[in-house]
């Protein structure tokens, strides 16, 4: 595996706040060179400087200095199936509410708004369920799972658009209560920490961190 490749893992796990991150930089770092320069040395290391900066900074915590404005509703296509476990799951309250408290503890203070489009100036995100798979019957009927789009706006310009899927395929022991709505509740969890990264990362670079 050359030294590329290991600059991917490492970015890879960065972005994805993973321990092993680590691991990957020491292996780059010691990777063997027969008689290696100085100014090869000096290349690796602004090269990792490079791959950090861009991607393990954006995860440290910016201490409440940030004002994000959130969409208190996420919307889904009325023509689209499963409206019944939309509305009975709460998911138009509850996704934005994970948003809300994993962004809360690591981006800054979290202000829920109606509309994310018109706030005016400063940052502002809207949540929208573009696929839903919810069919009754808790663990025992299947796969569970959705997938949302988040979109960060800037002054009441968009900055970008991601999508984020999470799908649990069987029923799971360590769900206490394995019903569509706490699997899809679940499942929120884990993309509202996947959205809060990416907003993380686009406030460092937008240069807004303080």
């Amino acid at each position: 595996m050359n030294r590329e490749i290991y600059k991917y893992e490492l970015h890879q796990a960065c972005c994805r706040n993973d321990l092993g991150w680590s691991m990957a930089l020491m292996r780059v770092i010691l990777l063997p060179v027969p008689r290696i320069s100085l100014n090869t040395i000096r290349r690796r290391f602004a090269s990792l400087l490079a791959v950090i900066l861009t991607c393990c900074l954006p995860m440290v915590s910016f201490g409440g200095s940030i004002n994000l404005n959130l969409q208190k509703l996420a919307s889904y296509n009325s023509e689209l199936p499963f409206q019944k476990a939309f509305t009975e799951c709460e998911l138009a309250t509850s996704i934005p509410n994970y948003v809300a408290k994993s962004s809360t503890k690591r981006v800054g203070n979290v202000i829920l708004v109606d509309d994310a489009r018109h706030i005016g100036q400063g940052l502002a995100l809207a949540i929208r369920v573009v696929e839903l798979e919810a069919p009754g019957g808790g663990g025992w009927t299947g796969g569970k799972g959705l997938a949302l789009e988040a979109t960060l706006y800037r002054d009441g310009a968009i900055v970008e658009t991601i999508r984020k899927s999470q799908r649990t395929n069987s029923y799971s022991p360590v769900l206490i209560k394995p019903t569509t709505c706490s699997i899809l509740n679940s499942n929120s969890r884990v993309l509202a920490d996947q959205i809060t990264d990416w907003v993380k990362r686009k406030i460092w670079t937008l240069g807004l961190e303080d």
